[in-house]
């Protein structure tokens, strides 16, 4: 059976067409799933599931739910109070991840409401405790976007790991190193985020490709700034050995820009416009 590529606009017509590849080939259902809606355009079936399922018509119809993300601090001399943040997400939490699956930047978090999260922890100071509150919203906003969620670090994400924090196991010039999965296929993609300041320097780019290519990875470096510290200058790189990662930084630099629109608490308050 031959069949005639087309590119299905509907969760249905995705899923039809996933059933038409699955007969055709040996894969599985979920991976037929995910090749069906990279025919599609997206980058993989939980990409299309968070977009086809909302309306289109704008940013903010798109984005029409909300998650709020806070914390509660204490520092040394008693001062005490609370941080938090609210990110436009295009579903419910609870659809968009599992909570078991709060690994990483959104480790420590904890359901308090159908539409908030918060940190179990008393952090130590007002500085520290809005770090980690709005690096969380910036994850939620990466998960929204391209579909993969948090992983622990895992024993196959780059397989040439022999010691994952040993030699063969370094990023040139890697810092806050995190992983993530996607949910249909299970392969996975580790995101780095190193203190450089506007942009990463072009040496440090090509030494990155040249151990990516090394290691046959696939490497991107979105002009999204990333989630970690992203006001203070750390910026991202993706690479995955299993998944073309272009499409990803593809999707994040659509991301308005943090400060603007529906983004507008994604950065430490020195850094984000008052309204």
């Amino acid at each position: 059976m031959i069949l005639i590529p087309r590119m299905p606009n509907s969760i249905g017509g995705i899923k039809k067409l996933a059933k038409e590849l699955k007969a055709a080939s040996k894969s599985t259902h979920f991976q037929a799933l995910n090749l069906a809606a990279q025919q599609a355009g997206f980058n993989n079936f939980n990409h299309a599931r968070n977009l086809l399922n909302t309306p289109t018509c704008g940013i903010s119809n798109t984005y029409k739910h909300q998650v709020t993300i806070s914390a509660r601090w204490r520092d040394w001399q008693g001062n005490k109070g609370i941080v938090s943040t609210t990110v436009s997400i295009p579903k419910p939490f609870h659809q968009l991840i599992r909570l078991k699956s709060l690994f990483g930047l959104l480790s420590g978090l904890g359901v308090s409401g159908p539409e908030d999260l918060s940190f179990v922890d008393v952090f130590p100071g007002e500085g520290h405790t809005e770090m980690r509150v709005f690096t969380a919203a910036r994850a939620i906003r990466f998960i929204a976007t391209i579909g993969l969620i948090p992983a622990p670090t895992p024993r196959n994400a780059l397989p040439f790991f022999k010691d994952t924090y040993g030699s063969q196991g370094m990023i040139p010039s890697g810092d806050h190193t995190r992983f993530w999965k996607d949910p249909i296929s299970g392969h996975h993609v580790v995101s780095d985020e190193t203190y450089f300041g506007e942009d990463t320097p072009s040496l440090i780019k090509a030494q990155r490709i040249e151990w990516a290519n090394e290691h046959h990875l696939s490497v991107a470096f979105p002009k999204w700034h990333g989630m970690h510290n992203p006001g203070y200058g750390t910026r991202i790189t993706l690479f995955s050995q299993s998944l073309n990662v272009a499409p990803f930084a593809s999707a994040l630099d659509n991301i308005p820009v943090p400060g603007e629109g529906y983004d507008m608490n994604l950065l430490e308050p020195e850094y984000r416009k008052v309204v």
